[in-house]
């Protein structure tokens, strides 16, 4: 069993603050996107920092307005020869959007080109909110918690809707489902503490709800449910979740290359 003490700093008014891992029992299976989710939201955090500190400098050599880049949080950041294969009037949600609980973003995901063959894979368009958080005893999920630090668990709950896909010469690219990729965050989108090898169910969410793997089971208008489950701890220690994080990350459109994330609270 993976040592539970693995920690994430997560950098919060300037001190290092651990962000703590557990990991669950009642799971055989890792659930990826928890882990992916939950580490790059520091990089995201610290890399904000940094892109916002040189925005304002080159913004005063310039001359021009803070105000230009701010003025919207949804838009389309590229045009319609960028966004292959988007639908009819998809507005893609900006990088670095704040946006609250309930409030629903269009994004897009690709899975990286095969480095063999260089064949690159559909764009996925889809519908993502952020939901309510929910509580969850401790009592409820089998965790390696030796020192009994967990006071409850916390369900960062999303929903997602399948939208439409470009299309690919290669039935084997187009065939996979490429997933948002999020992450529980706290107000100032830390990562919080998580759970790894967490499964749905833990958070209440029936496999029946869950995305597929395979893309030709995907049923257009369908609310799929997700969740990332942290936990708060009974000493205040670590990160508490408050919100949520989607994380860009497509080959094929330049501004979207390690572009800023998504956030919700």
């Amino acid at each position: 069993m993976t040592d539970f003490k693995k920690l994430r700093l997560a950098i919060i008014a300037g001190i290092a603050v651990p962000a703590l891992a557990l990991t669950a029992c009642s799971s055989d299976d890792s659930d990826s996107g928890s882990d992916s989710g939950s580490s790059d939201s520091t990089d995201s955090a610290d890399s904000g920092e940094s892109e916002d500190s040189e925005g304002s400098e080159d913004t005063e050599d310039s001359g021009e307005s803070e105000d230009s880049s701010d003025d919207s949080d949804d838009s389309d950041s590229g045009s319609s020869g960028e966004l292959e294969g988007a639908p009819d009037d998809f507005e893609l949600t900006e990088p670095g959007s704040k946006l609250s609980l309930g409030e629903a973003a269009y994004v897009v995901t690709q899975a990286p080109a095969d480095e063999e063959s260089g064949e690159t894979s559909p764009m996925q368009y889809w519908k993502v909110t952020a939901q309510d958080l929910t509580d969850v005893p401790k009592e409820d999920i089998e965790v390696d918690d030796e020192d009994g630090q967990v006071e409850k668990f916390i369900c960062v709950n999303y929903d997602v809707e399948y939208l439409g896909a470009s299309e690919e010469a290669d039935p084997e690219a187009a065939s996979a489902v490429q997933a948002p990729e999020f992450g529980a965050v706290d107000d100032s989108g830390n990562g919080a503490n998580w759970v790894m090898m967490s499964d749905a169910s833990d958070c209440n969410i029936h496999a029946s709800d869950e995305l597929p793997y395979d893309a030709s089971e995907l049923q257009d208008g369908k609310v799929y449910k997700g969740a990332e489950l942290s936990y708060e701890t009974n000493d205040g220690s670590g990160v508490t979740a408050t919100g949520l994080e989607f994380e860009y990350n497509v080959e094929g459109v330049e501004e979207l290359e390690n572009a800023d994330s998504i956030f919700w609270n």
